[in-house]
C-alpha cells in the first residue's frame, strides 16, 4: 500500500483503527504507564495501526457522510480501545493492592515510595509484584496475546459498526470487579495470615513479659519474616498471576463480544 497515495476513506479508516488502538496504548499497563514518554506510545499506536490496516477489511460505503455521525463514531472508536486497556489495567491494579495490604502488615505503610509507573504512592512490596507483573506479562507470551486480542477485537466489533451494551456486560463488569477482589486476597492471603500470626505471638509474648520491648523486636521480625512469605510464596504467586493474564485475555473477548 502506497501511504503517500491515501484514498479520503483511506485516511478515515486509519484515523479510527488509530482511535481505538491509541485508547489501548495509552490506558494499558506497561504501554501506557507514565514511565513510558508519549513519544513511544504514539509511535507504537502508529506502528500498530500500520500494522492493521492492511488485514482489517472495511467498506467505504458504509462511513456516514454527516460530520455529527463521523464523530461520534471516533468517540466510539476511543471508548473501545479505552474500555480493552482498562480490563488489563485491573490485572495490574490487583497486584499494587495485594503489594500494598502486605506492605502494610510488614511495616511498611511509613515508607512509602512514589513508583514511577503508579498514579500514587505504592508500598516497596506493591513495586516489587509490579515488576513481577511485567516481567511475567512478556514470559507468558502475553504481549502476543495483546496483539491477538486487538485484531480480534476488530473482528467482533468492525470500524463502521455502532455497539449497544448488552445485558452480558453488566454482569461481566461485577465479575472482574469480584475477580480483582479475589486475587488481591488470593496474592496476599498467605503473607498477611502469617504476619498476623507473628503480631498475636508477640501481644501473648508482650502480655507475659511486660518488661520486654515488643515494639523494638517486632519491627525486624516482622519484616524478615515478611520477605521470607514473599520468597516462599513466590512461585504459586506467578502461577496465580499468569494464570490470571490469560483469563483476562478472554474476559476481554467475552465484554467485546456483548458489546457487538
Amino acid at each position: 500500500m502506497d501511504l503517500l497515495a491515501f484514498a479520503p476513506d483511506d485516511i478515515r479508516k486509519f484515523l479510527l483503527i488509530l482511535l481505538r488502538v491509541g485508547g489501548i496504548v495509552f490506558t494499558m499497563p506497561l504501554f501506557g504507564d507514565r514511565l513510558v514518554p508519549a513519544q513511544v506510545k504514539i509511535g507504537l499506536a502508529l506502528f500498530l495501526t500500520l500494522l492493521l490496516l492492511g488485514v482489517i477489511p472495511v467498506d467505504p460505503a458504509v462511513f456516514p457522510v454527516q460530520p455529527l455521525a463521523l464523530v461520534v463514531l471516533a468517540f466510539k472508536e476511543l471508548l473501545l480501545g479505552i474500555m480493552a486497556g482498562f480490563v488489563f489495567r485491573v490485572l495490574f491494579g490487583t497486584l499494587a493492592a495485594a503489594g500494598q495490604l502486605i506492605g502494610f502488615q510488614m511495616g511498611f505503610g511509613i515508607a512509602n515510595v512514589t513508583y514511577p509507573g503508579f498514579e500514587f504512592q505504592g508500598s516497596v512490596v506493591s513495586a516489587f509484584f509490579n515488576t513481577l507483573g511485567i516481567l511475567l506479562f512478556f514470559a507468558v507470551d502475553a504481549h502476543y496475546l495483546f496483539l491477538r486480542m486487538l485484531q480480534r477485537s476488530f473482528e467482533l466489533i468492525p470500524v463502521s459498526q455502532g455497539i449497544h451494551l448488552g445485558a452480558g456486560v453488566q454482569t461481566l463488569c461485577i465479575e472482574l470487579i469480584r475477580t480483582f477482589f479475589r486475587l488481591t486476597i488470593e496474592i496476599a492471603l498467605p503473607t498477611t495470615f502469617m504476619l498476623l500470626a507473628v503480631s498475636m505471638t508477640l501481644g501473648i509474648i508482650a502480655r507475659l513479659t511486660p518488661q520486654l520491648n515488643i515494639f523494638v523486636l517486632s519491627f525486624p521480625l516482622t519484616i524478615q519474616v515478611g520477605l521470607l512469605m514473599l520468597l516462599l510464596g513466590l512461585p504459586p504467586v506467578a502461577l496465580v498471576i499468569a494464570d490470571s493474564m490469560k483469563t483476562f485475555g478472554k474476559d476481554l473477548v467475552r465484554l467485546l463480544q456483548g458489546t457487538s
